[in-house]
């Protein structure tokens, strides 16, 4: 970007043709033969906020996509607020747990995701913190009381599971 007064005793690699680092990068995105870098860096750009710009008029709860949420028979928790529904599992929070970028999931969720060394789910921020949310886990808590025995049972079982899991 624009021109660099140190030229030659510059320690950083303004061309991004050149440069071991640069070339690696190319070369993990299939750019390193692409005619036009620039532009097929710029279309991939546009690709992708187009597909959050569709995801946010289809789910405008947020949502970023992933695999579909179980029908509502299926999940313990059905018709409960889709702010205490985790965005990995779609399950409600189990041992709910925010990230420094102020997004939570459940705790196991949040386990596989770092130990694939994966960024945030829903903003791919890089996983900094991750602190333990027990006001969030109160208020699933309160939501599971007013519910019927069987949805209460679902909802033991899965966390039930979920301790096994750790």
């Amino acid at each position: 970007m624009g021109r660099c007064n140190k030229k030659s005793s510059c320690l950083k690699e303004h061309n991004i043709f050149r440069g071991d680092h640069n070339k690696e990068i190319l070369q993990k995105f299939n750019l390193l033969d692409a005619k036009d870098v620039l532009a097929t860096i710029r279309e991939g750009y546009e690709a992708r906020a187009a597909a959050k710009k569709a995801a946010a008029i289809e789910c405008p709860e947020g949502a970023t996509g992933g695999a579909a949420p179980p029908s509502a028979p299926q999940r313990a928790g059905a018709g409960a607020p889709v702010s205490l529904t985790c965005a990995v599992c779609h399950e409600l929070f189990v041992r709910a747990t925010t990230l420094g970028c102020t997004h939570t999931f459940c705790e196991g969720c949040v386990r596989d995701v770092q130990r694939q060394r994966q960024p945030c789910p829903l903003c791919r921020a890089p996983i900094a913190t991750a602190v333990r949310s027990l006001v969030i886990d109160d208020t699933v808590a309160e939501w599971f009381d007013g519910q019927d025995e069987e949805t209460r049972r679902t909802r033991r079982q899965l966390e039930a599971e979920r301790r096994r899991q750790t």
